[in-house]
This record gives C-alpha cells, sequence and structure tokens, in this order.
C-alpha cells in the first residue's frame, strides 16, 4: 500500500520576512529504506469539482483523514489535487493559484512544529525537532492520483529560529518503509492519535544514501528533482518521509 502526506496553513499578504535564510546542516539523518505497492480508486480521476472556482474549500482543506482506509472509503471527501507528473501545468496552476492561495504568506501562516534543524542540500529537504514533538494547530490536506495510486499530502508549517514564525512550509508525499517500526499508513493513523512527529525529509534525488524508493517512488522523483522543493516564500513539495511516534 502506498501513501503520502503534507500540510500547509495561513492567510495571504504581501509582506516578506527578513528572517535568516534555511540553514544547510551536515548533521546524519536517520533514512527509511523506502518500498511501493499500488493502492486503487477504481475508475478515479481528477475531479475539476473538488477545486470550486472559488478557491479552495478550507473546512475540506483541514479535514485530514483518520486512516489510510478512511481516504480510500470517501476520497472526495477531501481536497483533490491535478497528478503533478501527467497534468504537470493543471497541477503548477492548482498549486500556485489554488493551495499557496490557502498556505499563504509565511509571516501569516501558524506555526505547526517547531524544529531545532532544517537542511536544504543536494539529496533532501529535511526538517527534524531534537526530541518528538506534537503538532500544533490545524495541518492541511489534499492528495491526488498518480499512476493509478492514491497519494495522500499533509502540509505542515514548521519553525526553526522563531517559534512564533515559520520558516518552511512541507508538502510531504509518503511511502511504506520497509525498516522502520512504521509505513505512511500508520504515520497517518498516529497522527490522528495525537502521535508526535520526529522527522520529515522530502527527496530531491531518486537515489538518496541508504534509501530505495522502488519503482513507483523511482519514478515519481526522477520525473521532478527538485522541481518544487525551492518554492516561493518557503515551499516545498514531493515524496518523502513523515516519522511520527506511536501512542500508548
Amino acid at each position: 500500500m502506498l501513501l503520502y502526506l503534507a500540510s500547509c496553513t495561513g492567510k495571504t499578504s504581501s509582506t516578506l520576512p527578513t528572517e535568516p535564510p534555511i540553514q544547510i546542516t551536515d548533521t546524519p539523518i536517520l533514512s527509511p529504506t523506502l518500498r511501493a505497492t499500488e493502492t486503487l480508486i477504481p475508475g478515479a480521476t481528477y475531479s475539476p469539482s473538488a477545486t470550486p472556482k472559488a478557491g479552495i474549500n478550507l473546512d475540506m482543506y483541514y479535514r485530514v483523514p483518520i486512516s489510510y482506509a478512511d481516504l480510500i472509503s470517501h476520497p472526495y471527501d477531501f481536497i483533490q489535487a491535478p497528478d503533478p507528473i501527467n497534468d504537470r501545468a493543471v497541477f503548477d496552476k492548482w498549486f500556485t493559484e489554488d493551495l499557496m492561495g490557502v498556505i499563504g504568506s509565511r509571516t501569516d501562516r501558524q506555526v505547526n512544529l517547531q524544529v531545532s534543524a532544517l537542511g536544504n542540500a543536494y539529496e533532501s529537504v529535511n526538517a527534524w525537532p531534537d526530541h518528538p514533538t506534537k503538532i500544533q494547530g490545524k495541518l492541511g490536506f489534499f492528495w491526488f492520483i498518480y499512476r493509478g495510486v492514491v497519494v495522500p499530502v499533509i502540509v505542515i508549517n514548521v519553525s526553526r529560529f522563531d517559534p512564533a514564525f515559520v520558516d518552511l512550509t512541507l508538502c510531504v508525499g509518503l511511502f511504506n518503509g520497509s525498516q522502520i517500526p512504521w509505513d505512511g499508513t500508520v504515520s497517518l493513523e498516529r497522527l490522528s492519535n495525537g502521535g508526535l512527529i520526529t522527522q520529515i525529509d522530502i527527496y530531491k534525488t531518486s537515489k538518496p544514501m541508504g534509501v530505495f524508493l522502488g519503482d513507483f517512488g523511482a519514478s515519481f522523483v526522477d520525473s521532478t528533482g527538485d522541481t518544487w522543493t525551492n518554492l516561493p516564500d518557503n515551499v516545498a513539495f514531493g515524496l518523502g518521509f513523515l516519522g511520527v511516534t506511536e501512542t500508548k
């Protein structure tokens, strides 16, 4: 089963912050070995009605499924995006005009996670706290279909320097992991149960060190590279990994 997640929040503003740039770090990161199988919604295609002409429905945008099964069972209860690879122009227009409209300017976004380090290097964009950390506020959510696979995306605003100010917004797509104690499906369920965040990665190469993306993941990343990892106003989108602790 394949899963993707991501998160972004905020309002629009024309004022840009003067915060220090994201720091590139050489701190080693634990990376999962990833593999993917396909999970389909029979006959599912992009539905323009999922994105009203007036823009993204905020109630739907902040609605995160409690599980992957919930998403598969009720896909159109959640925001659907165009296929980023096969409908690139349509996706870029949707991302720029609709999604960025609800993500908004960094000055107006609300922090979801305080981290101790951010990295933007050749292989990946990374964010991680120095201890498992609770999510604050509302996460954004959307999904899309690529090669018949339903890909959930959690949009999350992180702060590195000022706990009241967003430094980076990550929209992360996650796979099942074969060498970690949870996979993308479990990450989504753990989020809904109040699990804590330990790490976030977005991959810029299909062969990052120590990580095996599999055919599906490699084809996606080979098609995107770092296309969406340095978007205006510090937004990053792509296939990645979300570490969430298990709740007891």
